[in-house]
């Protein structure tokens, strides 16, 4: 705000760290985010020095094992080395050559840093989910991406532009508005494109499914054939797109937003689903894998909720309904044939 106090400014970089710490551990809640979103849409200067903390270490990450840095290191052990003097040397004149020599390396390392970082201006990091897990990721423009099971994303904000590449996955994203930086969504081919809004994007093995539950974004589908021109889509809130990456085959449909977004509290919501993909949805957060060995089921559908990641009770609820022999095997699958 314009009218900080001298000391509320200058702790805005000493809070700035603080906050990049936070978001970092692995504990991080929604709750943590909401109140970093208060935090940075409070003053421009701290979405600014927020900013600068975030590309100075991700910077320092991408050039940690440069030849660079690798030859001044090498270089700091070889004066280490070397500064082993006889005994007969004073200790008043080790020290001092010590001291020059640490300088000087400390100074070396320094320079290869600075120039380093003149040419990386844009900042790049990578965020990852395991198998069952889920996360929340604050964003330094102050947009906030959850990342489903098996997710990950990796971020390439620049002055003109917030990038993230979906490189498998489900996100959702809540965009924070920014006229003159447009948010783009890499993933498959394609690129999904918003300046303040939400939607969710699913990454399976061949097709991009892209569900707007608030405000507009602008899809574009790469060509299948060489030649061909791009699609451009634009959707609008409750709308579903989804994009076969293979024939680029592409379905424009109305979305159910709380089953599609039933995953951001940890529940699987079917209806009328057929029951091989209701097992495939399942077998997304278990390292636990149902396999269906019933021929006869295959046309067959379920509705419920159940709890992500518990495949032990999606089981119980199978046999009941479908009367199914269950066989739980050492290498963690569960197999299901039907009762004759």
């Amino acid at each position: 705000m314009s009218d900080a106090k001298p000391t509320e400014r200058s702790s805005i970089p000493t809070e700035a760290a603080d906050w990049y710490a936070r978001l970092r551990a692995e504990n991080v809640t929604e709750l943590d985010a909401v109140r970093f979103r208060a935090w940075i849409a409070a003053d421009s200067e701290r979405r600014r020095e927020f900013e600068q903390i975030d590309a100075f270490w991700d910077n320092l990450d991408a050039i940690e094992k440069s030849p660079e840095v690798l030859r001044e290191r090498a270089a700091i052990a070889r004066r280490r080395a070397l500064s082993a003097w006889p005994a007969t040397v004073p200790s008043a004149t080790r020290r001092r050559y010590k001291r020059k020599g640490v300088w000087a390396a400390a100074a070396a390392v320094l320079l290869v840093v600075g120039a380093s970082l003149l040419v990386q201006r844009q900042s790049t990091d990578r965020y990852v989910t395991t198998v069952g897990e889920q996360r929340s990721v604050p964003l330094a423009d102050g947009s906030v991406v959850t990342l489903n099971t098996a997710t990950e994303i990796r971020l390439h904000f620049s002055a003109g532009r917030r990038g993230v590449e979906l490189v498998s996955g489900q996100a959702n994203f809540e965009v924070a508005k920014d006229a003159g930086r447009p948010f783009v969504v890499t993933v498959g081919g394609s690129e999904v494109r918003a300046v303040g809004t939400q939607f969710d994007v699913y990454k399976s093995a061949d097709k991009v499914t892209v569900t707007l539950i608030e405000g507009k974004v602008a899809i574009t589908e790469a060509p299948v054939e060489a030649g061909a021109s791009a699609l451009e889509v634009n959707l609008a809130a409750g709308e579903q797109l989804s994009y076969e990456m293979k024939t680029g085959a592409v379905r424009r449909a109305n979305a159910d937003i709380p089953r599609v977004s039933a995953w951001r509290t940890r529940k699987l919501d079917f209806s009328d689903t057929p029951l091989t993909d209701a097992i495939a949805e399942a077998n997304r957060y278990s390292r636990v894998q149902i396999q269906l060995n019933a021929p006869e089921l295959q046309s067959a559908r379920i509705s419920g909720t159940f709890e992500v990641g518990r495949n032990d009770l999606f089981v119980e609820g199978l046999q009941t309904y479908f009367q199914l022999n269950v066989d739980r095997l050492a290498d963690h699958r569960i197999v299901l044939t039907a009762r004759h």
